[in-house]
């Protein structure tokens, strides 16, 4: 999957540059123009390349529409994921319960560690000393 740190169907409008003549502007703003459809292109083929696994081409949908897989079971969003990427529902289905498993165990393990480092940080008490019954009455 191709990574990009900008989304370039918002990217900002180029400005001239000055100097430049309007024809030189119209070509350069063209080209922008070609590059970022070849780019939504290569986006919506990721999205529904049967070389990528059900995750990677969720992923590349979340990556293109700016949101992620809604956690809700039934949400309707889901069958528009599944219609994007050429994936049964079923398999978005199951890729949704997947995360949310990875989700729980995540949070289960911190949990876990916050539990460790807090009895970790917790003052040690004083060793019991053992009293010798014998000893008692005998000063």
């Amino acid at each position: 999957m191709t990574e990009t740190t900008w989304n370039p169907h918002f990217a900002a409008p180029t400005r001239s540059v000055p100097g430049e003549s309007i024809d030189d502007y119209r070509a350069r703003r063209a080209a922008e123009q070609l590059r970022q459809d070849e780019i939504r292109q290569q986006e919506l083929a990721e999205q529904t390349s049967s070389h990528n696994s059900p995750d990677m081409r969720i992923r590349a949908w979340e990556k293109a529409h700016w949101l992620r897989l809604p956690s809700q079971p039934a949400h309707p969003v889901l069958k528009a994921v599944a219609t994007a990427t050429g994936l049964p529902l079923a398999l978005v289905e199951e890729e949704q319960r997947r995360r949310a498993a990875r989700s729980q165990a995540l949070a289960a393990a911190v949990a876990a560690e916050a539990v460790a480092e807090s009895a970790a940080a917790a003052p040690a008490s004083e060793p019991e000393v053992p009293v010798d019954p014998d000893a008692a009455g005998t000063t």
